[in-house]
């Protein structure tokens, strides 16, 4: 696989398997780092899955995703710079302020200290 194809499939990896299910996004992300973390490739998936992040995000009405249980990963990610890096260290006041609520329901609001 050379880096042209491997960005594409780091890219439709996390676009099928993680946004296709807002709701189990934070579970299924967990799985995709656990296995990339340990590749020899975890630089390269890394990118593609930034690139992926970053393009979901400039796209009208796509939400922002929390990933809660997924930040155990972000010690062992390689790229610091990158999208995956900041969108696991963002906070829960930080996400709801650019309209994450959308996806979490009151509930997890409410578990995770957010706002009634």
């Amino acid at each position: 696989m050379q880096g042209g194809q491997i960005e594409n499939t780091g890219a439709n990896v996390f676009n099928y398997f993680v946004l296709h299910d807002l709701k189990d996004a934070d579970y299924i992300i967990c799985i995709l780092l656990k296995e990339i973390t340990a590749s020899p490739l975890q630089y390269l998936f890394e990118y593609a899955i930034s690139l992926a992040i970053e393009d979901n995000r400039n796209r009208e009405s796509s939400p922002e995703v929390l990933f809660i249980k997924a930040r155990e990963y972000k010690p062992k990610l390689l790229r610091k710079d990158l999208e995956l890096n900041m969108v696991l260290g963002r906070s829960l006041l930080e996400a709801i302020a650019t309209g994450c609520e959308e996806v979490l329901t009151s509930t997890e609001i409410q578990l995770f200290g957010g706002t009634d």
